[in-house]
């Protein structure tokens, strides 16, 4: 995949040399553009020492999310204190320009990737090499930050010396903005660098170890002077990452510690980067203090980013132009997996779900306080009932018992009795569907139409000319690595797709929604607040629609639980609004845990809905599925995907 394959090129914001921000920095020139926004090489205007400027861009400055993300880049990487590691200065927006900007350490040096050129390094030269970048990328991990994209273009030579190297372009807004696995053109990261659970194998969850395989393949290309043959089409991508590459060509003394940190298997690879930063090469002690302990620095605060700051260097391609799987804007998600749980009975989940409580209940109707849960009592999804009036509260639907609980679960109020006249609508007789008459139509059907199979379920975000985007929603990454390479047949170009993994117990809705295929109207607009979520934040979010039709939000639990969010949801004209605390009382086997909001827009209530709160996606999905079919077969839908860890 060349250069240009891999860069966005958008509107310049067009900032001209001498341009000053803040009465803090003077821009000196444009280093590169990328899908975030322009980097720019310019000077502190009281010191005059150097920096980089990375300008975000206008649209992505109006998201209140993206500017969170940024925040805490520069708040991390200006507490990281490593030789290793780009250092962050400030994070701004100018008065004058109206530019949002990040101002950080300009790094002025050939990148790893401009030396190997001239040939390998000499067997000392990447030994010193591996303890440097190991134990700086540790310092990075012990704060929970993974680079995502450790490669030879992302690794600077300040004066051309090894000994002074540093990580550059960790990315973290792109990749949190994001977080997925990529098929096709849009992948951002290097496939030659990327590892197997970054395409969806064993696991399918990017840790610290994905950047030791990474790292370990640039080792290797350190020592041979040109890289590993891990490239080709994306089945051959696939497959190569399912075993430990060709080694024999590498010098003996370090190939026993690069086996292990290229094994498929995150499991089986060294256990952090401080093992691969301290290892000793047989024989002898490695020089430089190997063998000591770890030669980098304590590091303040609780979270980190390192971003690019080389200019001029081909590892300035950034911003969205050499990121990792997470470049996107989105949301935040989540790559595919080999491995999957075994679905779930109707009757209970292997893994806790989380709990539900109203971030902010409405004023007349408060929620009841939680009553204590006993200590072996494992979690349960439990939204706290809405009190209404004894005279006409419903009887409280069946639950479905849980394994093990010393209590039974509280449960969601059922929604209101639907109006019975959409059972006995007619649906109105299908006239032809009309031809498409651009480019973008046809790619449009062609997308909307494919049939993946089971649990294949593709959602297009943007289709214009040459371009497409897409959400591919699935439990195996193959099916979509399969729709990339017919899609590319058929339109000439490649899509990004960007994979949303779900457990088998969600394939039930992901089978609905390709169920539903042309029938899908994907006018509402829904937002959340962020991709990626713990135990104990709240889930918020709106959709838009027409307010004439009837609007259902669902959350669907990794377990395969699907909750009405009636009581949760606040409707004013065309804008709904929801908001929920999401808690799991005990801890789950699965260290990612994905979950989709779905929202339905259709001309009544859906019957089905007013059934069991929560209920499993095999009994609310067929269901749905024929109420949509008695009202016609046309429903709106809006659907997005974050994850708990």
């Amino acid at each position: 995949m060349s250069d240009p394959d891999r860069t966005v090129f958008m509107p310049r914001t067009g900032l001209a040399p001498g341009v000053r921000l803040n009465g803090i920095y003077e821009i000196e020139r444009l280093i590169a553009t990328g899908g975030m926004g322009e980097v720019y090489q310019g000077r502190a205007i009281q010191t005059g020492d150097a920096v980089a400027i990375k300008i975000v861009r206008s649209d992505m400055a109006q998201d209140a999310n993206v500017l969170t993300l940024f925040r805490n880049e520069a708040a991390a990487l200006h507490n990281l204190y490593n030789e290793a590691i780009v250092r962050y200065y400030v994070f701004t927006v100018d008065p004058a320009t109206q530019a949002t900007y990040l101002a950080m350490e300009f790094v002025d040096g050939q990148s790893l990737s401009d030396r190997l050129k001239q040939g390998p390094l000499p067997f000392e030269e990447v030994d010193l090499l591996r303890r440097r970048i190991a134990s700086g990328l540790h310092a990075a991990h012990l704060l929970g930050i993974t680079h995502r994209d450790v490669s030879p273009d992302n690794i600077i030579l300040p004066g051309g010396q090894v000994a002074r190297a540093k990580i550059i372009d960790f990315g973290i807004a792109k990749s949190k903005l994001a977080e997925k696995t990529v098929i096709g053109s849009g992948f951002a990261g290097k496939f030659n660098y990327v590892s197997p659970e970054q395409l969806g194998l064993y696991g399918a969850e990017v840790t610290g170890k994905s950047d030791i395989y990474s790292l370990g393949l640039v080792l290797a290309e350190a020592l041979g002077g040109r890289p590993l043959d891990m490239g080709g089409t994306q089945m051959q991508i696939l497959e190569k990452r399912r075993r430990v590459p060709d080694l024999s060509a590498i010098d003996k003394r370090i190939r026993p510690l690069l086996a292990r940190m290229l094994a498929p298997d995150p499991k089986d690879r060294p256990a952090d980067m401080a093992e691969v930063a301290a290892w000793q090469v047989r024989g002898g002690a490695s020089p430089a203090g190997g063998g000591r302990g770890l030669p980098w620095t304590l590091v303040a605060g609780v979270a980190v980013i390192a971003l690019l700051a080389a200019g001029g260097l081909a590892a300035w391609r950034m911003l969205g132009g050499t990121a990792p799987s997470q470049q996107a804007m989105n949301a935040p998600v989540p790559s595919l997996s080999d491995e999957r749980p075994s679905p779930p009975s109707s009757t209970g989940s292997s893994a806790p779900p989380p709990e539900l409580t109203p971030a902010s209940p409405p004023p007349a109707t408060p929620a009841p306080a939680p009553q204590p849960a006993s200590q072996t009592e494992p979690p349960a999804l439990q939204p706290p009932a809405t009190p209404t009036p004894a005279s006409t509260q419903p009887p409280p639907a069946p639950q479905p018992a849980a394994p093990e609980l010393t209590s039974p679960p509280a449960a969601l109020p059922p929604a209101p009795a639907p109006d019975p006249k959409p059972a006995a609508m007619a649906p109105p007789a299908p006239g032809p569907e009309p031809e498409p008459r651009t480019a973008a139509e046809r790619t449009e059907r062609y997308v909307t139409s494919y049939d993946g199979g089971a649990c294949f379920f593709l959602w297009p975000t943007a289709i214009a000319d040459k371009r497409a985007t897409i959400e591919g929603f699935g439990s195996t990454a193959e099916p979509f690595v399969a729709f990339d390479a017919a899609f590319k047949k058929a339109q000439g170009y490649e899509a990004q797709i960007s994979l949303r993994s779900v457990t088998t117990a969600q394939c039930p809705m992901v089978d609905f929604l390709r169920q539903l295929g042309r029938g899908i109207d994907r006018s509402p607009a829904m937002q959340i607040g962020a991709f990626t979520m713990r135990s104990g934040d709240t889930l918020s979010g709106t959709v838009e629609s027409d307010p004439r039709q009837h609007l259902d939000i669902l959350l669907i639990g990794d377990d395969g639980l699907v909750y009405n969010l009636a009581n949760y949801t606040r409707r004013e004209g065309g804008k709904a609004s929801f908001s929920l605390k999401l808690e799991s009382t005990g801890g789950s086997a699965a260290p990612v845990r994905p979950q989709t909001v779905l929202a339905l827009v259709s001309p009544a209530p859906l019957p089905t809905l007013a059934g069991p709160n929560p209920a499993p996606a095999g009994d609310v999905f067929p269901g749905l599925r024929q109420d949509i079919a008695r009202a016609g077969g046309k429903v709106g839908v809006g659907i997005k995907y974050f994850r708990i860890e």
